[in-house]
Formats: structure tokens, sequence, C-alpha cells
């Protein structure tokens, strides 16, 4: 990361690519705080030009964090629970971007997966385990994301695409 990462103090930590992420409260059944160290990837930048992202994390990126459980009331987690976890952004082909219900064409096409060493820790969490994020080429502020390839403990046949 130290290959895109600013010495400016405003910018420090940020990947203009990227969105970074440094605290998650999830709410679904229960209600869980989550803080990264460092910041995790968890989503793409809709005005980040073509370039940047090609520059930024060309076919392939991972960054590592730890997440500890700030709070929670899900009986399966404990509070000052850590856990690591890693984030791998890799560039996809766009045939494999079929399940919108819309054409996607002309874009490029970026798979956010997030992992752990307990498969199962980041359902239990809430933490959604994977995203597909596609952008429209030469359009600036126009990022689609594909919401619920994989929610975390159960496959969604039909995910919801979303204009970000």
């Amino acid at each position: 990361a130290d290959r895109i990462q600013s010495n400016d103090p405003k910018l420090m930590n940020t990947l203009c690519s990227l969105l970074l992420t440094k605290k998650m409260l999830i709410e679904s059944m229960s209600k869980t705080t989550v803080v990264f160290n460092p910041p995790i990837p968890t989503a793409m930048n809709p005005f980040a030009k073509d370039t940047i992202y090609e520059d930024q994390i060309g076919d392939s990126f991972t960054m590592k964090s730890r997440a500890t459980i700030e709070s929670t009331d899900n009986m399966m987690l404990t509070q000052g629970m850590s856990f690591d976890v890693t984030a791998t952004i890799k560039k996809m082909p766009l045939e494999q971007m079929d399940y919108c219900q819309q054409p996607v064409t002309d874009a490029i096409v970026y798979r956010l997966t997030l992992s752990t060493e307990d498969p199962a820790m980041l359902g239990t969490v809430g933490i959604m385990k994977q995203l597909d994020f596609f952008k429209k080429k030469g359009k600036v502020g126009e990022l689609f994301a594909a919401i619920g390839a994989d929610a975390g403990i159960d496959i969604v046949k039909k995910p919801l695409c979303i204009r970000l």
C-alpha cells in the first residue's frame, strides 16, 4: 500500500480508487460495531478516473487489517474480540457480470472479497464477504455494485445491483 499512499496528512491512509472503512456499524438481527486497523477497503470510489483503477489496483490488490469488536449484542461475539481480515480486489472479465438484470457493456469490473481464517466469522459478524463493482468506461461518478454475491453465510442466488 506504500506505493499509493500520500505523505499529505489529509490524505494519509487514503487510496483514490478505493473507499476505506475504519469503523463499521452492522445492524441486522443484532447490532455490532467493528473497528479496522488499518482501515480496510469496503467499496470502490465512483469518482476515480479509469486510469486510477489501473494504476492503483491493476489486476489485483491485497490489503490486511485487524478487526476488533468494539461493541455488540450478538451472543456469538464478545467485546474486544479480534480477528485478521484480508481484502482482495481483483479485476474480473466483463462476461462474469451477467446477473444484474441490466445490460453491462464496455465496463471496468472488480471483485472485492473479504476473508478471514475462520470462514464463518464474517457471516457471524454480518460483514459482506464479496461485492462486485462495475463502472462504465470513461464515466466518472457512475459505479454499480452487485450486492449479495456472497452475503457471508449463504450465497444469494440473485444479487441486488445498486447505483452508487
